[in-house]
């Protein structure tokens, strides 16, 4: 299902790739401090990117990692045009998937895996009822089952990853989610470890804070556009 980038993705491509330039640190550390909650080892989980304070998710069912450890990682946005090759598993061919073989690209699921955080919120709030609990599994189970090569991981956290998967490969064929430079992607981050190795630390997915000069260029950018586009009309 790899898609052609209209003229507006390549637009908004083009506004990310200079604003994502601004975000780029040589040598990123990342530390993972504690589960928040934890979905069976799996969900959101608080960390700091050089520093500063985020939230990141794992997507990556195959590999471990420790707390309160360093790790050099690879900071990639989703429009990144290296995206493959600084990714855990960005370079997987399209019928190297076991779920849904020949369907979605690496790309496409690294995407998907994005969009399904974003769902994880209202269950979290309300971490008390065994109905979120049992959401929030399934979103778990839904991302590992998207960016697992071998398959669906066994055992999965539970919940109904089914649900999950089809809103998810639903929500990909939606004109505002189909390509990395939609807007809703800008700050999605893939941390990857630098060492891509079996025992080297899992793979997570996040959002970045832009930096206020970050928006100022972004704001500039965007109004410029706007101008040659009005002009054109």
């Amino acid at each position: 299902m790899t898609k052609s980038f209209s003229s507006k993705a390549k637009l908004l491509t083009g506004v990310a790739l200079l604003f994502g330039a601004t975000l780029v640190h040589a040598d990123p550390i990342l530390v993972i401090q504690s589960w928040d909650p934890h979905v069976l080892s799996g969900g959101r989980a608080k960390a700091t990117l050089d520093g500063d304070p985020m939230y990141v998710y794992c997507i990556d069912f195959a590999h471990g990692f420790a707390f309160n450890t360093a790790y050099t990682v690879d900071v990639t946005p989703l429009y990144d045009p290296n995206f493959a090759n600084e990714t855990r598993y960005g370079n997987v061919p399209d019928n190297g998937w076991q779920y849904a073989n020949n369907t979605y690209t690496a790309l496409q699921r690294y995407m998907m895996a994005a969009w399904l955080t974003t769902q994880y919120a209202p269950y979290f709030a309300d971490w008390g009822n065994p109905a979120s609990q049992f959401q929030a599994k399934g979103i778990q189970s839904a991302i590992w089952m998207l960016l697992d090569p071998q398959g669906p991981p066994s055992p999965a956290t539970g919940g109904n990853p089914n649900d999950w998967l089809t809103a998810a490969t639903t929500i990909i064929t939606d004109p505002n989610y189909d390509d990395p430079g939609d807007p809703f992607y800008r700050f999605f981050r893939v941390i990857s470890p630098q060492v891509p190795e079996w025992d080297r630390p899992q793979e997570f997915i996040g959002e970045v804070t832009p930096e206020p000069a970050a928006i100022l260029l972004l704001g500039s950018v965007l109004l410029l556009i706007g101008r040659r586009l009005r002009a054109k009309a």
